[in-house]
């Protein structure tokens, strides 16, 4: 195996290292650079580019909706007092940058 090949199995630990330690960040790209060659600038600016789109990106009111609707079908929410089921009424985008989000809910 050559010095090319150990250092992308490096890479590949590392990378799988990192995120079985931050395991919340699934969506987060890992880039490797060079501070001294200057290896893997163009990548790291293309990925500060897509995380900014992504960052500015709106979800519509129906997507959301939809995806609180089937979160609700898997983890039925309960009410802090009694059994009573909470109903999530809806739940909009009120901002970008950093993306905000509100819902409405109520028990039955």
């Amino acid at each position: 195996m050559g010095p090319r090949a150990e250092k992308k199995l490096a890479q590949r630990a590392f990378e799988t290292d990192v995120r079985e330690h931050l395991k919340f960040l699934p969506w987060a790209p890992i880039v490797f650079l060079s501070a001294k060659s200057g290896r893997g600038l163009g990548q790291l600016f293309d990925a500060v580019d897509r995380v900014h789109a992504a960052r500015q990106a709106r979800v519509t009111t129906g997507e959301l909706n939809r995806l609180l609707a089937r979160a609700a079908e898997r983890y039925a929410p309960k009410a802090d007092k009694g059994n009573q089921p909470v109903r999530i009424l809806y739940g909009s985008q009120i901002g970008t940058a950093p993306p905000t989000f509100a819902s409405r809910s109520t028990t039955r």
